[in-house]
């Protein structure tokens, strides 16, 4: 309890004589607790946010209100930040008390550095810059520079020390890294990523035969039943309003975007992601689609589940704390592009039809004309048919052609023809879940379309371009596995035996022109059409395509994945296998799959990384910035508690504007250095003017002395020499007539020094002293001789002063 009188103003006590430097352990532990416990908070904040910590969704156990605990976390912030404030106040006072006393001295504006470098306003004021004149007027010019930046550096951390422990101690909302691991796929490169599809591919053909290609999820056709579903009853008059989610451009930068499932759900979803032509088409002449790659999914999906059972047995979360879950890994993705041409009037007797061409490596140049009797049936029939056809080198990098053929006209000899020409390749992107819904499949992020793959290289006038310059080269064996014979699927209507591609088409309205005789008024009907969809029919036909390629693309090697891919009840796995320690090292970003065994050339490696969205502790470049302001002021602390732990010189004197007052108070005033600076300062050579602590004796105590603040009196003209610090300038009785000025009969009062502060037990405030004529009172106050009328001493350790 506080005792009732500790605070009654009106109580009288003497003020004792004080001990200024002592060895004091006590105070020596007080002066370094003033910096350890700010630095310890240093290390708390630092070692969680570089550690990293997830907290979740919100804060759990604490309050209903994150709003409260943000603010009680800004709290703790501010209170870092006085606590960095007091310890670099002690550090400037100690060097400040240090000068004054031992040192060099300190120039007048710096006295009360220690209570004013946190101001930011006082670096812009007459006592700091004024005082740095003394730098340039001593021999000790390294020491005073030394000094100086240690206030501007002190001044700095102590302004920006609250915004830099708010950006370690407030968590926000972030991505908050929660491992990653190396996973195999169970082949080369040029197996899940081939380039020329041209050829015999026998381990594929046994596997996925036209009657099983549409059924089985690793095959080509494998996304037959979920592109049928999603192109059925399209409207190409307004393709781009269907069904196309909200957030589609935000996370793929495209229009398009939807997610292919597989017949026995053992491939994710892919999501495929792309832009439909413009209807300025110099702006962008064809639509192009991306899809995730199949192999690398499947992989990802198998070390996401096990890493989810890791982060809710090893991080101590529940999965309504966590925010999103991302996980994500850089891949190849396939990549088709497809411009189809307009209508053209196909007679039975025609033989030849236009098809776009490519130019160099990606430009759409004109139209070439390209003879297809030997593809083409010449029969008439009422039903939409499509056909592959290969095209010649004159046309660029084109993979394939392909021709789409209208039901003839009724009763005619004609019907409309379409042709398209379609590029493929395999693009760089990185698989990521869905935002929004976790887990509901993988889609190509971050496409980069300028390193796609396989390579283009110009040309010679002389040379003929090979089948994989800038293209994947595709064959009739791999096109025929790609649009086999249509299985039946719940709601199709088709009453003849389409493919895959056909039965796409026709349920989408592909070929759904009336049925006139003139085939020129058919062509009349598409081509108003275009013109009021800016080119919706071609448009859907090229989104089709696309779609179709990049889906059976994005199977390629998928089969390799399961060590039995023809038993599609079988999820087995080939070459993952998880380590015992399988949980900690994932989490840590460690390999958690044991490395397969045999050559490395005979598998591919991808690195998979994974996140949780929430409140959350953890490095960045904010973070770091902060750090470094932070550890700025731990360096100033540390170095300080060593100075005072060696030296054991320690004071608590002058660390409050009361206590300086008080000092100058009871200090003889100077006679020159701080002449007419009663009402303010105006020049700035007068904050450079130099202080010392000394002691003086008294004439009442001789064993005690009596602090006293002391300045640099200058003997003659301004920057002339400087008296001895330890030195008062001598009074001369020769000298009285120039001090004081000489005039007969005059009268002059002076101070008598020694009578200072008043002492009415031994001298009046002023004598005055008749220069003429000597006063009884004042005679023996006279110095004979020519003396120092005092000697001011250093202050010793533990002796108590005045």
């Amino acid at each position: 309890m506080i005792p009732p009188r500790i605070f009654d103003v009106r109580r009288k006590q003497q003020e004792a004589e004080k001990v200024v430097i002592n060895k004091s352990s006590r105070l020596i532990a007080w002066q370094c607790g003033v910096h350890l416990l700010p630095i310890s908070t240093t290390i708390a904040i630092l070692w969680i946010n570089f550690q990293g910590f997830y907290i979740g969704v919100d804060f759990p156990g604490l309050t209903s209100s994150d709003t409260t605990v943000l603010m009680l976390l800004q709290l703790s912030a501010k209170i870092h930040e006085i606590m960095i404030v007091a310890s670099l106040s002690q550090i400037i006072l100690h060097i400040v008390r240090h000068e004054l006393l031992y040192g060099d001295g300190v120039p007048l504006g710096l006295i009360g550095s220690g209570l004013s470098f946190s101001n930011f306003e006082f670096y812009f004021r007459k006592d700091f810059y004024g005082s740095l004149a003394y730098l340039c007027c001593s021999k000790k010019r390294m020491k005073r520079t030394g000094f100086v930046l240690l206030l501007i550096v002190s001044g700095i951390t102590a302004i920006i020390a609250g915004p830099a422990s708010a950006v370690l101690l407030v968590p926000k909302p972030q991505a908050y890294p929660a491992g990653q691991t190396d996973f195999y796929l169970n082949g080369t490169s040029g197996q899940f990523w081939p380039e020329d599809l041209s050829g015999d591919m026998p381990e594929l053909t046994a596997l996925c035969s036209p009657s099983v290609s549409a059924l089985r999820d690793v095959c080509p056709a494998g996304g037959y039943s979920s592109l049928w579903q999603r192109w059925s009853g399209i409207n190409y008059k307004d393709l781009l309003g269907n069904d196309i989610p909200t957030f589609a451009k935000d996370l793929s930068g495209s229009r398009f975007y939807w997610p292919v499932h597989s017949p026995a759900s053992r491939v994710p979803p892919l999501y495929a992601l792309g832009d439909p032509r413009s209807a300025n088409e110099s702006i962008q002449p064809y639509t192009w689609l991306v899809q995730a790659h199949a192999a690398s999914s499947i992989l990802l999906e198998q070390v996401t589940k096990d890493w989810w059972k890791a982060v809710l047995a090893s991080m101590d979360v529940v999965p309504s704390q966590v925010d999103d879950r991302s996980i994500r890994a850089s891949a190849l993705s396939a990549f088709a592009a497809v411009r189809c041409t307009g209508p053209q009037n196909l007679s039975t007797e025609s033989k030849s039809m236009y098809f776009p061409a490519v130019e160099r490596r990606w430009d759409w140049g004109e139209n070439l004309e390209f003879d297809v009797g030997g593809v083409l049936n010449a029969s008439s029939s009422s039903n939409l048919r499509f056909r592959w056809v290969q095209l010649p080198d004159r046309f660029g990098t084109v993979s394939s052609g392909a021709i789409v053929e209208l039901p003839w006209v009724k009763h005619g000899d004609s019907r409309i023809v379409v042709g398209c020409s379609a590029q493929t390749g395999w693009v760089p992107t990185t698989l990521r879940t869905d935002s929004y819904t976790f887990w509901s499949g993988w889609y190509p992020y971050g496409i980069f379309f300028g390193e796609r793959s396989p390579r283009w290289t110009p040309p010679s006038a002389d040379q003929v371009l090979s089948p994989t310059n800038g293209r994947i080269a595709i064959g009739d064996i791999w096109l025929d596995m790609l649009t086999p014979p249509a299985p039946p699927v719940p709601g199709m209507n088709i009453s003849w035996p389409a493919s895959t591609i056909e039965a796409i088409l026709a349920s989408a309205g592909a070929g759904s022109l009336s049925e006139n005789q003139d085939h020129a008024i058919q062509t009349e009907e598409w081509e108003k059409e275009d013109r009021a969809t800016g080119g919706g029919r071609r448009r859907l036909l090229e989104a089709i395509i696309s779609s179709v390629l990049a889906d059976g693309l994005s199977r390629s090697g998928s089969h390799r994945v399961f060590t039995m891919p023809e038993n599609e009840s079988d999820n087995a796995i080939a070459m993952y296998q998880p380590r015992h320690d399988f949980n900690q090292q994932i989490l840590r970003g460690r390999s958690a799959l044991e490395v397969p065994a045999g050559d490395a050339s005979t598998y591919t490696v991808l690195r998979s990384s994974m996140q949780l969205s929430g409140y959350a502790f953890r490095a960045s470049l904010p973070k770091y910035l902060a750090t470094t302001v932070l550890l700025a002021h731990a360096v100033l602390a540390s170095f300080h508690m060593l100075w005072l732990i060696i030296r054991r010189r320690v004071s608590r004197s002058w660390d409050s504007i009361a206590e300086l007052l008080a000092l100058a108070q009871n200090s003889h005033p100077p006679d020159k250095a701080l002449q007419n600076t009663g009402g303010g300062i105006s020049h700035l050579r007068t904050y450079a003017t130099i202080a010392n602590i000394r002691i003086r004796s008294r004439p009442e105590n001789s064993d005690r002395g009596h602090v006293e603040l002391i300045f640099e009196e200058p003997v003659g003209q301004a920057g002339e020499n400087i008296l001895p610090n330890n030195e008062i300038e001598p009074v001369v009785l020769e000298d009285l007539h120039e001090m004081l000025g000489e005039s007969s009969g005059a009268q002059t009062s002076m101070q008598s020094s020694w009578t200072f502060p008043v002492d009415s037990r031994k001298a009046q405030l002023n004598q005055t002293i008749n220069l003429h004529g000597h006063s009884e009172s004042t005679d023996n106050l006279i110095p004979r001789r020519r003396a120092k009328i005092e000697e001011a001493s250093l202050v010793r350790i533990g002796i108590a002063y005045s």
